[in-house]
C-alpha cells in the first residue's frame, strides 16, 4: 500500500513538471521502487513457504 502511494506520488510529480528529463528520471525511480518492493515481497513469500514445507517434511 505504501509502495503504491509512493508510485502515485512520483507519477503525479512527473506529470506536473513539463521537463521530460525530470519526468523520465522519476518514472525510472518509481519503476525501480516498485520492482524492489515486488522482489522483496516475493522472496519473503518464497522463504516463508519453503520454511513451512521444510518443517512439515522433517516431522
Amino acid at each position: 500500500m505504501v509502495a503504491l502511494g509512493l508510485l502515485w506520488l512520483l507519477a503525479d510529480l512527473s506529470r506536473q513538471v513539463d521537463e521530460p528529463q525530470f519526468a523520465y528520471r522519476y518514472s525510472r525511480i518509481a519503476f525501480a521502487l516498485g520492482l524492489g518492493v515486488i522482489l522483496c515481497v516475493g522472496s519473503a513469500l518464497v522463504a516463508a513457504l519453503w520454511a513451512l514445507f521444510f518443517r512439515a517434511s522433517t516431522r
